[in-house]
């Protein structure tokens, strides 16, 4: 017989009756709010912490797994990264050599123009010295040549 909230009202009537008031709401305070086959035993509550734990093992060897899991593709990711990074490395610097190869070159190229151009100029430089002091020198001459005719001609005026 399954024992509901109607039947328990007219259980403490019955005892309110019989008892009084406080003894009726006493007794029925320790009675089970439901039939006792719903009630938990320490069997029931034993075998509730064994499936519990073994829930929890269980949960942990998982979680141990995926963990396990999650270290290794990670160390794989970085490995492929790493492998990655090397070949960019290496393009990089391949790629660098065959600038700095091609930048000396186009140095050499344009310092031996420079030499050039600056072996052209001090000759156009020395030339243009040659013919000043070429130039300086006959006025020179001239100029002492013409000196010397006056001199000599003042010096044939003199009594």
């Amino acid at each position: 017989m399954t024992v509901d909230d109607r039947r328990r009202l007219d259980l403490h009537r019955k005892l309110e009756t019989t008892l009084g008031r406080q003894e009726a709401d006493t007794l029925m305070a320790h009675l089970p709010p439901v039939t006792w086959n719903e009630v938990a035993t320490k069997d029931d509550l034993a075998g509730t912490r064994v499936a519990l734990r073994g829930d929890i093992e269980l949960m942990a060897a998982e979680l141990r797994s995926e963990m396990h899991q999650m270290g290794a593709d990670l160390r794989s990711e970085m490995h492929q990264m790493g492998r990655e990074l090397r070949v960019d490395l290496h393009d990089m610097g391949a790629e660098l050599r065959r600038e700095m190869h091609q930048m000396g070159a186009e140095l050499r190229t344009d310092t031996q123009l420079l030499r050039t151009d600056m072996q052209v100029g001090f000759a156009d430089l020395r030339t243009e010295m040659i013919e000043s002091t070429n130039r300086q020198l006959r006025w020179m001459v001239t100029f002492a040549a013409a000196w010397s005719t006056v001199l000599i001609a003042a010096v044939r005026l003199i009594p």
